[in-house]
């Protein structure tokens, strides 16, 4: 794929995920409500509210930063189109992308309190989870390989 091709790609990513990252965010807040809200919502944190000096406000930038962590994700993922690199080597580039734009948005909406020991608790989990992901994808996407190589073999 070309690099003029990879850049409408990223953009497509960019805006068709942004959306999907609100609703997931909204869901997170949900679960996390029911779980841990004894019968109340919870939007975002008490700390974010105090920061941006009322509800509505955080709620705002909490949704603008849930759909750019999507957004991102999704773009992040052209590196797989990029056929030169290993599997190893995308895989790599999305954690440390994806890792990155997560610390910051998490950061800036108080996701976690603001000192080293939760920011490393923030990185080992969010690094159990990608690995997690990654395998489960990795997993999928082989058994619909090997399906695609046996019905083309079918066809020989």
């Amino acid at each position: 794929m070309n690099s003029y091709n990879l850049k409408r790609l990223f953009l497509y990513r960019f805006i068709y995920f942004f959306p999907i990252g609100i609703l997931i965010g909204y869901i997170f807040t949900i679960i996390g409500s029911l779980i841990y809200g004894n019968g109340s919502y919870f939007a975002c944190s008490t700390k974010l509210i105090e920061v941006t000096g009322s509800e509505i406000n955080a709620v705002i930038l909490q949704s603008i930063l849930c759909g750019l962590m999507s957004s991102f994700f999704a773009s992040f993922s052209i590196v797989f189109e990029i056929k030169n690199l290993t599997i190893f080597k995308q895989s790599i580039i999305y954690y440390i992308t994806c890792l990155i734009s997560s610390i910051i948005i998490a950061y800036f909406s108080y996701w976690f309190s603001h000192n080293i020991n939760n920011l490393l608790k923030f990185i080992s989990d969010f690094t159990v989870y990608f690995i997690i992901f990654w395998i489960i994808q990795y997993i999928f996407y082989k058994i619909k390989v090997k399906k695609l190589n046996k019905n083309l073999n079918f066809y020989k």
